[in-house]
């Protein structure tokens, strides 16, 4: 396998394009790599491919020492960013942040934001928090 090309990027870390039509998403740091593997790996175990119309990559492989996760790529609409998501409960931020979380998410998704806001409940409803 060899990298081709930067795909996405961001906070948390960078994602790369592999020549083998996979993803591999570099994190920052052990934290956060921990709390995505996670979610990947409950995903990976329920079989959960897709949320409504969102598609969810498949976890090939991850490496606790590099901070790496392999995935298959997907095509929009999709969830991919697991990185502030946690199997262990709902973060105890105060209320105000929840709020401009949310409305932060009502603009970016715009007319969007309900199906959106759908797929969050699913999620939540499956333990992903």
């Amino acid at each position: 396998m060899t990298i081709e090309k930067q795909i996405g990027g961001g906070f948390d870390g960078v994602v790369l394009g592999t020549n083998v039509a996979t993803a591999i998403k570099s994190l920052n740091n052990k934290e956060l790599y921990r709390q995505e593997s996670d979610v990947y790996l409950y995903l990976k175990e329920k079989e959960i491919w897709q949320i409504n119309a969102f598609h969810i990559p498949q976890l090939i492989n991850c490496d606790d020492e590099l901070l790496v996760i392999e995935m298959t790529l997907v095509s929009p609409p999709f969830l991919l960013d697991f990185a502030g998501a946690s199997l262990k409960g709902r973060t105890n931020f105060e209320p105000e942040i929840w709020e401009e979380w949310k409305e932060e998410k009502r603009e970016q998704f715009e007319s969007d934001w309900p199906e959106v806001q759908q797929a969050l409940w699913t999620l939540e409803g499956l333990g992903v928090l």
